[in-house]
């Protein structure tokens, strides 16, 4: 064969020492980027699955249980993981405002549709609420973002 291995390396038998690798802090990255942003839109869309939202009270719980928990995992992740979080955190919040806004209309139907259930808050809610959670979320990122935090150079 005439590509054998040499077989010239020194056996070493002291601890393997890890290098931080630029492909694997990239993949790293990545990864919470789309972790985070997956999280963040299915914390803000299952209460839409749970909650009747064409009710107020139904509103609140959803935005309760929904858009709070999710603003709270943003700041977390903004915290923690720098770019990568603010990156994960607003993506998944700007496809939740997407949602959320498509959701609204499609309940605001109920007020030229007999069959559906005419929802009790006021038409200008349909877009604000969306609107809000995107602003708020841009909001968070930049104030809890960590402007003063020295990354780890990789060599």
């Amino acid at each position: 064969m005439p590509f054998e291995p040499l077989k010239t390396d020194e056996p070493y038998d002291g601890p393997k020492i890890k290098k931080n690798d630029f492909e694997n802090h990239l993949m790293g990255g990545c990864a919470f980027v789309t972790v985070t942003a997956f999280l963040v839109y299915g914390l803000v869309s299952w209460p839409y699955l749970v909650f009747p939202v064409h009710t107020v009270p139904g509103m609140q719980d959803t935005l309760i249980y929904g858009m709070l928990p999710a603003m709270i995992l943003g700041m977390i992740a903004t915290r923690k993981a720098g770019p990568a979080g603010v990156a994960g955190f607003l993506g998944g919040a700007l496809c939740s405002s997407v949602f959320t806004y498509l959701r609204l209309q499609e309940i605001m139907l109920g007020k030229s549709v007999a069959d559906l259930p005419a929802p009790e808050w006021p038409d200008r809610l349909s877009w604000a609420i969306p609107l809000g959670g995107a602003l708020a979320a841009v909001i968070l990122a930049l104030a809890i973002y960590p402007y003063r935090k020295k990354y780890q150079e990789l060599s």
